[in-house]
């Protein structure tokens, strides 16, 4: 609003993207990466800034994490079978102790049966 943008587009998307993919990054550290202003990042950051509002706040989107492909899921099953403890499982594949539940308890997409 204040003054003239004096970034591109690209490189607020750029930056958007950044963001997103490391969402617990500090404005300023992210600022001088890309060698703007904090108050530039933290536009980008609130979807504020012109050429990112379509794109919506790009932090949102960090939590979610990629899907267990259906080998991961087997490998899961394995380790369980062999006795190794889910938190360690959790460790191996790696996701959290909660979707090693769900998969031990049949109730992830990949495996309907309870193994436990």
């Amino acid at each position: 609003m204040g003054g003239e943008n004096k970034i591109s587009a690209s490189l607020a998307v750029l930056i958007w993207d950044y963001l997103r993919k490391y969402a617990n990054e500090p404005v300023e550290r992210v600022a001088k990466v890309f060698q703007v202003s904090s108050a530039t990042v933290q536009r980008v950051l609130d979807a504020s800034h012109r050429d990112v509002r379509h794109l919506g706040k790009p932090r949102d989107s960090s939590r979610e994490k990629p899907d267990l492909s259906r080998l991961q899921v087997a490998a899961v099953i394995g380790f369980h079978v062999q006795g190794t403890k889910q938190r360690e499982i959790a460790k191996l594949i790696p996701c959290g102790t909660s979707t090693i539940a769900r998969i031990l308890d049949g109730k992830h997409r990949y495996n309907d049966k309870k193994l436990r």
